[in-house]
């Protein structure tokens, strides 16, 4: 069975260094995040191996803390980093095994690794922004 919004509601008011694993659990389409209680801090989202084709700065917006993302083996066609300017802890993004074509490029001032590894693009996507991500170690680009 697939699914295509995750909430999360309830008493999360308290909860430090969350984990949200949803890998291998079904995520179809577009992913739609919702979190009802907005003060819960979300360090580590993982949604890898799952069929999320897509996403928007929607699904990212009530996870300031967030630290970690895996969306890792996935359908992910397009690839905006814009849809993460909240996320200003945003330290580790794995996109690897994707689908991705395309890269609109915006600057992640504080990511320490990138993976865009294994994905279907023509030519490999460099962006100008790139440069400006001084805390940068790691840039997966294998094809």
């Amino acid at each position: 069975r697939f699914f295509d919004r995750l909430q999360l509601r309830g008493n999360l008011e308290n909860v430090e260094n969350f984990l949200v694993h949803l890998g291998n659990h079904g995520v179809f389409g577009s992913v739609k995040i919702q979190i009802l209680c907005p003060s819960s801090r979300f360090w580590v989202l993982d949604l890898s191996h799952n069929r999320i084709s897509g996403f928007s700065i929607s699904e990212f917006i009530y996870l300031p803390d967030l630290q970690v993302l895996n969306l890792s083996h996935n359908l992910i066609t397009e690839l905006d980093f814009s849809v993460f300017i909240f996320n200003e802890d945003l330290e580790y993004l794995d996109l690897s095994h994707n689908n991705i074509l395309k890269v609109y490029c915006q600057t992640l001032a504080y990511l320490r690794h990138l993976d865009l590894s294994f994905n279907n693009f023509t030519a490999l996507p460099i962006c100008q922004e790139f440069g400006n991500m001084f805390h940068l170690e790691y840039l997966g680009l294998n094809l």
